[in-house]
This record gives structure tokens, C-alpha cells and sequence, in this order.
């Protein structure tokens, strides 16, 4: 996975819970990555489903500015 080099980056994940094992599966596998990459893992939130992650991402973008 190509990700951009620099430092002191802090993500957040944003997952649906409808295919839980799918999810975690990709949470885990970003955490490890993020780890990798010395970025800091910020808020890991869980939503119901597709519908909530756009409205849950534009809310932290805002909380954010």
C-alpha cells in the first residue's frame, strides 16, 4: 500500500457495523499500516451502516476547523 511519507499525521477511521467481520478486519489492517507509517491512529468510530459514514466524516471535518 503506497501511502504519502510524512510524519505526524493523525487518522481517523470511520467503519460500518453491518459486515462486522469484514470491518474489524479492515480496521486492523489500517491500524497496522498507520503504525508502520509512524502516523497517529485518531477516533476509531463505529456506525450502523454505509448512510452514517459521509455524515459522520463531514462532522469531524468540521469539528476539526
Amino acid at each position: 500500500m503506497t501511502m504519502p511519507q510524512r510524519k505526524n499525521l493523525t487518522i481517523a477511521l470511520v467503519a460500518g457495523t453491518i459486515h462486522e467481520e469484514i470491518t474489524d478486519a479492515m480496521v486492523h489492517t489500517a491500524k497496522k499500516v498507520l503504525q508502520e507509517k509512524e502516523c497517529t491512529l485518531g477516533p476509531v468510530i463505529f456506525v450502523p451502516g454505509s448512510y452514517e459514514l459521509p455524515l459522520v466524516v463531514q462532522e469531524m471535518m468540521r469539528d476539526s476547523s
